[in-house]
């Protein structure tokens, strides 16, 4: 009975946080900051707080990006104690989740001074020479997530079922279906991407229109996502989503610091992203 209570108490938990997200105005709000110092304080007071939480004033890129990924990884470390103790596996897993969106970037930079000083296994690859990062990471359980046919994440999302097995059907089934939509969601963005490259810039960045068309398809996941959550039972689910969504917003957070740092027009479409109508979760 205690177990039941503790995991509607998380569910709960999970839920409000989700409810307390940034909408489309907030978000607006943020993109119309004039430099990253005005961003970070209209962040800390339009619900992102936690991802901003401690950062200095006017801090550089290597800075940002340290900070984020260990934020990151205390967002891990929430949901992993919002699941059942029992789910190892599971929580192993989830842990992995932080190192995905730098662990392209930790390959292919020339020098760790392009990176900065990360947390973890990454930090000790990036101090590497690049040469040796690979053998490197091919030590450690992050190896099954580098693969030049496939994004990391993508590959992450594979081997979710080797990590499921033992866990309740109701759970097993809530997060296939989770599985499922971002690995939907992962495809349209290859397809995307594909769609690109040949309108890239000749310095290699994304056209504005392929810039914006990225957000949309992350807004259409997080919506999605959203609704899953009507009428859903207490499960697995709910943490898993709450996450995912944390996820998506460090994307916008990071997005806009760096834009701001930078002195970069603000995305029409970041500023546009978001929800205004009201989530039941």
């Amino acid at each position: 009975m205690l177990q039941v209570v503790r995991y509607a108490e998380s569910q709960a938990r999970a839920r409000a946080r989700i409810g307390r997200m940034p909408r489309r105005r907030q978000w607006r709000r943020v993109a119309e900051a004039i430099d990253v110092d005005d961003a970070i304080e209209r962040m800390r007071s339009e619900g992102l707080a936690f991802w901003v939480a401690d950062l200095p004033r006017s801090p550089d890129l290597l800075t940002i990006e340290r900070h984020l990924q260990a934020r990151s990884r205390q967002l891990v470390e929430e949901l992993c104690r919002l699941l059942p103790r029992e789910w190892t596996a599971f929580r192993e897993w989830l842990r992995h989740m932080p190192d995905l969106v730098w662990l392209r970037a930790v390959m292919r930079a020339r020098a760790g001074s392009e990176i900065g000083d990360l947390a973890g296994a990454l930090g000790e690859f990036v101090r590497l020479p690049a040469d040796r990062r690979a053998a490197a990471v091919a030590a450690t359980p992050l190896r099954s997530y580098l693969d030049d046919t496939a994004s990391p994440e993508s590959l992450w999302l594979a081997d979710f079922a080797r990590h499921v097995r033992r866990l309740p059907s109701a759970d097993r089934w809530a997060l296939a279906r989770i599985a499922g939509r971002i690995r939907n969601h992962l495809e349209r963005v290859r397809e995307l991407r594909e769609s690109q490259t040949e309108r890239r810039h000749p310095s290699g960045a994304s056209t504005p229109a392929g810039a914006g068309a990225m957000w949309q398809l992350r807004d259409a996941l997080a919506r999605d996502l959203r609704d899953m959550l009507a009428g859903s039972p207490f499960n697995a689910g709910v943490a898993v989503i709450y996450g995912v969504l944390e996820v998506l917003q460090l994307e916008k957070v990071r997005a806009l610091l760096i834009a701001r740092h930078q002195g970069w027009a603000a995305d029409a479409v970041l500023a546009e992203s978001g929800e205004d109508r009201a989530i039941n979760v």
